[in-house]
């Protein structure tokens, strides 16, 4: 009997966990965030926050500052490899109009350094497949590894979009 109680409260508790909307951090706390912890760890979060506010802000020719042309390799299944293949990527997903640097990333939960490799994890809604009109919360991430000073490498849970 304990163990069926047992299983009915895990399942209970399994589908009000699943519920828990993923909450972003205050724009007024990922300054902190990005500049904190060990020197060396805390310059690579802020190379990849000023290369993801730069994609936000259309700013694609200043990538280069932050992300190599010549080493540049990326899994995300929709973009070609290489420098040239993410800028088309990032032109044909977000247009070629540059505005201005935000100061903060939208729905940015946290970021992670460790070593040569820094997580950015991002609260994302999306429509509900099964109930028409409702949303869901979800988190998305970015991982990048960073080599003398730039940005080379590129990860993300992308799948394959329909043509």
């Amino acid at each position: 009997m304990k163990i069926i109680i047992g299983l009915f409260l895990c399942t209970l508790s399994l589908s009000v966990v699943a519920a828990f909307p993923v909450v972003p951090m205050a724009p007024d706390q990922q300054s902190a965030l990005v500049d904190s912890g060990p020197p060396e760890l805390a310059a690579n979060k802020r190379l990849v926050y000023d290369l993801y506010r730069m994609v936000m802000a259309g700013q694609l020719d200043k990538l280069d500052t932050v992300a190599s042309r010549e080493n540049w390799v990326n899994h995300n299944p929709n973009e070609a490899s290489g420098y040239d293949g993410m800028i088309e990527y990032l032109r044909n997903a977000f247009g070629d109009a540059a505005g201005p640097l935000p100061d903060t990333l939208p729905g940015l939960v946290t970021i992670v350094a460790e070593n040569d490799t820094v997580v950015l994890a991002f609260a994302r809604t999306f429509d509900h497949p099964e109930k028409p009109g409702e949303t869901y919360s979800s988190t998305w991430f970015d991982m990048f590894r960073i080599e003398d000073g730039k940005v080379v490498e590129h990860w993300d849970p992308a799948t394959l979009h329909p043509e």
